[in-house]
């Protein structure tokens, strides 16, 4: 009958879309190792000496310090450690988005007035939206590349904190230095918490 082979036609894309996803996964996976490759001979200095300590989220000593048990800033130069921050800032950023994302999918609020978009099972709102609307997916894709994109060519500057893009539309960035700081150490740990 036409209704089961159209069943069949979507479970065979669902498929073939998870296998896909898993493929680029498994890629950018691979690729992301080359990133941590040493690409001449490591320098031997401190980690605490290459300004680790000025980085906003460091605990003081009497909270136990700076916490590095893998030694992942070992023989890292500052330029390293800085884009190690705001990769780190940039994933809390998003984790702490998609943790929200997560309860207002739930809510099915019907901001979004494609009914593709109602799924308040996430799994279940992912397959529904890749059988109906898979040109969504390639907007959300395009979208993220492009966002990537900015987001490099402004760090690439170097002339900025690291994870700063110098937006702050709703004026909520403290003037204060010491607010700041605080602010930024409350960011870092919750994106830190979103992460886990």
């Amino acid at each position: 009958s036409l209704s089961r082979r159209i069943e069949i036609s979507i479970n065979t894309i669902y498929f073939c879309f998870i296998k896909m996803m898993r493929i680029v996964v498994l890629l950018a996976v691979l690729l992301s190792v080359s990133a941590f490759a040493p690409i001449g001979k490591p320098v031997r200095q401190n980690s605490l000496q290459m300004g680790v300590e000025n980085f906003p989220g460091i605990p003081s000593k009497q909270e136990g310090g700076f916490f590095d048990p893998l030694k992942l800033s070992e023989g890292k130069d500052e330029s390293t450690l800085k884009w190690y921050r705001a990769a780190e800032l940039k994933h809390g950023r998003v984790s702490m988005i998609a943790a929200l994302g997560i309860w207002i999918q739930g809510l099915d609020t019907g901001i979004i007035p494609n009914p593709a978009f109602h799924e308040t099972n996430a799994l279940s709102a992912l397959k529904k939206v890749s059988t109906e609307n898979p040109g969504a997916l390639i907007q959300i894709g395009i979208a993220i590349a492009a966002l990537e994109v900015l987001g490099a060519s402004i760090e690439s500057k170097g002339d900025r904190a690291p994870g700063d893009f110098g937006w702050d539309p709703s004026n909520i960035r403290p003037k204060k230095a010491e607010l700041l700081e605080d602010f930024q150490t409350k960011e870092l740990k919750n994106g830190r918490l979103a992460m886990l």
